[in-house]
């Protein structure tokens, strides 16, 4: 609050003290003829990233215009930048659970090219068994021929 009352002051080191003290004086006394007045302007004020960072009674000077939203009541207000901040919970808590999720998925893929890439290399190695006469059947096997037994 020191500095919003220094900023609507105008202060400066350039000017003396007792103007300074007088300038400081002013603006308290306004804020607080506007207190008494109830002559309250509830304001959300948000963040550089566009999430609540708290309230106020007043316009402030301090904070840019297109960071304070007005409500009818501080109530509203309230309800507005409590109710921003849980939204701002659950949106990091998904995150988290995506960013897990997408993680999973990475790996998953990770480890399948890892799988397709070797399995060109043991596709060459049992054509290079078949072409030096290795069979692949156990012995004694071949397409067609079945035993039968005469009873």
């Amino acid at each position: 609050m020191a500095r919003e009352l220094a900023a609507r002051a105008g202060s400066s080191t350039l000017v003396p003290h007792d103007e300074q003290a007088r300038a400081l004086w002013k603006s308290f006394r306004e804020l607080m003829d506007r207190v008494a007045a109830a002559a309250f302007e509830p304001r959300l004020l948000l963040g550089d990233d566009g999430e609540p960072v708290g309230t106020a009674a007043f316009p402030l000077v301090t904070v840019p215009a297109e960071r304070q939203v007005p409500y009818s009541t501080m109530s509203e207000a309230l309800a507005a930048c409590h109710q921003g901040r849980e939204q701002g919970v659950q949106l990091g808590v998904l995150r988290a659970e995506l960013r897990r999720n997408l993680q999973r998925e990475i790996d998953a893929t990770a480890r399948l090219s890892t799988a397709l890439e070797q399995r060109p290399r043991s596709i060459a190695r049992g054509r290079s068994m078949l072409g030096r006469g290795n069979s692949c059947w156990p012995t004694g096997l071949a397409f067609g021929a079945v035993s039968r037994r005469s009873s």
